[in-house]
């Protein structure tokens, strides 16, 4: 059931509220697009998580899926420039609160943090990640120098929070307080590691090119 209903309908679902969604702002007459705000963003995400969510979809897959549909409609119009503009600063305003909360949370996970999660915190940063990313941009044209740094740094962990709370409503986990110190350590540990080198790696990268 997860694996087919709810993958398949999250897809399905996306991409027909991305279609809809792209419809309405794009191909209705005044063309809504041309006077709304970024905020559309934000309530296209959400309405598409909660519908998709209320005929038991995975919701996270549909928002993605319903986002590409959504600029594929109409790929060159300047609002999508605005909704980027848009999503990347809420996105950074969130990621700094959420930072905050496991800053905070930090303390009180410490003593559940074991050797062995400090190991696979480092193996994810360093060997597993960097590896997944590399071999996922393998027909990409990037050259090596350039694959080498996006595998490197990839996307942020914050998502981990989401997929570990929603794991922890769905079932009870024994150890819980050592996963939630493993996932918050890494992030912790990813936010000083990238955070020190991104700027400077990624210009050397470009300055190189």
């Amino acid at each position: 059931r997860d694996g087919a209903y709810r993958l398949v309908v999250g897809g399905f679902g996306g991409a027909a509220m991305g279609w809809a969604l792209g419809r309405l702002l794009f191909r209705t007459r005044g063309r809504i697009a041309n006077s709304a705000s970024g905020i559309i963003a934000l309530a296209g995400v959400l309405l598409t998580y909660g519908v998709v969510e209320l005929v038991e979809g995975y919701g996270f897959i549909a928002a993605f899926v319903a986002g590409m549909v959504c600029r594929s409609v109409e790929k060159n119009n300047e609002f999508h420039r605005r909704l980027h503009a848009f999503s990347e600063a809420l996105e950074e305003a969130l990621t700094a609160l959420l930072l905050i909360f496991l800053g905070g949370a930090l303390p009180a996970l410490w003593p559940h943090l074991q050797w062995h999660g400090i190991l696979v915190a480092i193996a994810l940063l360093l060997v597993i990640r960097p590896l997944a990313g590399w071999a996922a941009l393998w027909r990409s044209p990037l050259a090596g120098r350039e694959r080498a740094v996006v595998a490197f740094y990839g996307v942020r962990g914050i998502g981990s929070v989401y997929y570990l709370s929603y794991a922890s409503g769905q079932i009870e986990f024994v150890d819980a307080s050592q996963i939630w110190a493993l996932v918050v350590f890494t992030i912790f540990a990813s936010t000083l590691l990238h955070g020190a080198t991104a700027c400077l790696v990624v210009d050397r990268v470009i300055g190189v090119r």
